[in-house]
């Protein structure tokens, strides 16, 4: 049996989640190690590149306890002192790439997104089982619920302005099955406050 170890979270558009020790909001990667042993990290790697398994090295000395999690920052500036905060030589594309966590034989992904995973929105993050996870949880168990996708933005078929007249607007998304709500009073839309429009799935 192999080494079992698991990306199970990581944010490509970082905005507010997590600062790195900078002050600086850099991608990063969450890796656990589910088994009741400690594993010794040294020679497995990161990458954002399926030609390139050994992008970027864990150094040696570093190791994940059992049951721990491990926070990466993806953010280029390349730092690999053991007991200090890890940051690849990379950072992650919001817009959906390869990424991977290879085995110390140099090629044998251990955990992977793979051809990429989809385009990620700001402070959103994106993990194990190909969910979305609106409130991520770096470095701890996701107990929030996660999202298979999001909705794409609604199209009106009459733009805003002041009209004299009464007219029919056509409101559309191109997500099918989606359910479209909407209020007239400023408050925020919800399958309990709103008007579903005729036409939209209730699913």
């Amino acid at each position: 049996v192999g080494t079992i170890l698991v990306i199970t979270e990581f944010m490509a558009s970082n905005g507010f989640s997590l600062d790195d020790e900078d002050g600086d909001s850099s991608d990063w990667i969450e890796i656990l190690n589910p088994t009741g042993d400690a594993i010794d990290l040294a020679g497995m790697a990161l990458t954002d590149d399926s030609s390139a398994p050994q992008k970027w090295q864990f150094p040696p000395g570093a190791i994940l306890p059992a049951g721990e999690f491990l926070i990466v920052f993806a953010s280029g500036k390349n730092r690999v002192e053991t007991g200090q905060e890890l940051h690849t030589n990379f950072s992650l594309s919001a817009s959906g790439e390869y990424l991977a966590l290879i085995d110390a034989d140099g090629s044998t992904p251990l955990s992977e997104f793979a051809p990429t995973y989809p385009s990620q929105q700001s402070d959103v993050s994106f993990g194990f089982g190909g969910v979305y996870f609106p409130k991520p949880s770096p470095g701890a168990v996701n107990i929030s619920p996660s999202v298979s996708g999001f909705v794409a933005d609604t199209s009106f078929s009459v733009d805003r302005g002041t009209y004299e007249a009464t007219f029919t607007v056509v409101v559309s998304t191109p997500t099918a099955g989606a359910t479209i709500i909407y209020t007239t009073d400023s408050s925020t839309p919800s399958p309990d406050n709103g008007t579903q429009i005729a036409g939209s799935s209730a699913n």
